[in-house]
């Protein structure tokens, strides 16, 4: 897949540890234990699906998933958060209660040119060079019985469960204590029919996973939850950080309004950038969506898998 600098944030759904050098009993970190943390942004992407013994088009391919870490060399089980000691850091994990417990469905075809956020957190200081990404469920739409959506069977690697997919980075995810570290997971879907049945797996041979030093541009939906005396800065509902709205175009009703429009309650679409030297989202235009909109939006694709806590 080639990247482009066009990277979307379709929804938010975690709740991750806490943030600088202390850290919640959530996340099994201590600050004792790990001193340097550095912020880190995991992205999901797709490239281009494969439809392999079979001539029909898939155009919907949604996935759940229940679990994502990223992993160190060495480290043979996911376990804690441990950085180069060779154990996994838990970026999102229904286990644990994330996302309510209910897993983040996403549509990998709504991907192909932009990006999913899966996690801004804090994450120890080292090298990471592999993501695991574990998926319940999925289900596809073909083109020709448009509305109906098929259960595929999880494919598996090695001698991991079915739905544990392995992505390699390359180059390695290399977390420092400055700035926000961008790591990419590209999923490459391969459906591949078997009797009556389609199976799920991923080309891990022509992916791009691994570290991005570029800014992502971004765009969620979620309720004001508050909106500073300036209007400045809001906070949306899963997000624990003020996003900028300073410069942003502020619409209702398909016209242009007034930041001072913003109210604690709205439903809004958000769409900016995700500032890596800074580990913020400034805001580039915010979309005050009414009664209608905001339940479509909440129900439809990615939009549906629910909130996050950014920290």
């Amino acid at each position: 897949m080639i990247r482009t600098k066009s990277w979307a944030l379709l929804a938010f759904a975690l709740g991750i540890a806490g943030c600088g050098g202390s850290h919640s009993g959530k996340s099994g970190m201590g600050s004792s234990a790990y001193p340097s943390t550095g912020k880190t942004a995991v992205l999901l992407t797709d490239g281009p699906i494969q439809v392999v013994n079979d001539s029909r088009t898939i155009i919907t391919l949604e996935i759940d998933i229940t679990r994502v870490t990223l992993e160190s060399a060495g480290n043979e089980d996911a376990g804690e958060n441990n950085g180069d000691n060779g154990e996994a850091v838990v970026v999102f994990d229904t286990a644990r209660g994330d996302n309510g417990g209910n897993p983040l469905t996403v549509d990998l075809l709504s991907l192909s040119d932009s990006s999913t956020l899966l996690g801004l957190l804090n994450v120890p200081v080292g090298t990471y060079d592999e993501a695991r990404l574990t998926v319940s469920a999925a289900r596809a739409e073909f083109e020709d019985t448009p509305g109906v959506l098929v259960a595929l069977v999880l494919g598996s690697e090695g001698e991991g469960p079915a739905g544990r997919f392995e992505f390699e980075f390359d180059p390695p995810v290399t977390v420092t204590a400055d700035g926000t570290t961008v790591a990419t997971i590209d999923f490459v879907p391969v459906v591949t029919k078997v009797g009556d049945e389609y199976v799920l797996t991923h080309d891990n041979l022509n992916d791009q996973s691994g570290e991005e030093g570029e800014d992502a541009g971004v765009h969620f939906t979620g309720a004001i939850t508050s909106v500073s005396d300036d209007f400045n800065t809001i906070m949306v509902e899963g997000v624990s950080e003020a996003i900028d709205v300073s410069t942003a175009v502020i619409e209702a009703n398909d016209m242009a309004v007034d930041k001072t429009s913003l109210a604690v309650g709205q439903v809004v679409k958000v769409e900016g950038m995700l500032d890596s030297s800074l580990g913020v989202v400034v805001a580039t235009e915010v979309q005050i969506l009414d009664s209608e909109k905001a339940d479509e939006s909440v129900d439809a694709g990615a939009d549906r898998s629910g909130s996050s806590d950014i920290r």
